[in-house]
């Protein structure tokens, strides 16, 4: 069994690329051995695919209306709601930039 595990700062996408044409390069020679390959099990690029395909725009919304809900009901105003649902992500958002700014991961 082999297994590949990411580095930080590394392309898994290039990465995962390179070994399944290595491996596509070995197949011949694990055949002769009675060796079986199964190469697409457990794709780290399919992974990454489904990752970024599942993220784009509808899971975002329904998650913002859901916790926009829940800060409404909790508050009981609609316009203290709205502050902290912008409020918070904008500070997280800042301190990301900041800590960047400063070279803190």
């Amino acid at each position: 069994m082999m297994s590949m595990s990411s580095q930080f700062g590394a392309n898994t996408l290039t990465a995962t690329l390179a070994v399944e044409k290595a491996l596509a390069d070995l197949e011949p020679a694990l055949k002769s051995r009675g060796i079986t390959l199964y190469s697409g099990l457990a794709s780290s690029r399919e992974f990454h695919r489904a990752r970024v395909r599942g993220s784009e725009g509808g899971p975002w919304v329904i998650a913002a209306v859901l916790i926009l809900a829940v800060l409404y009901l909790f508050l009981r105003d609609f316009r203290a709601a709205l502050i902290a649902f912008t409020a918070i992500p904008l500070s997280c958002w800042r301190r990301s930039l900041s800590s960047t700014a400063w070279g803190s991961r």
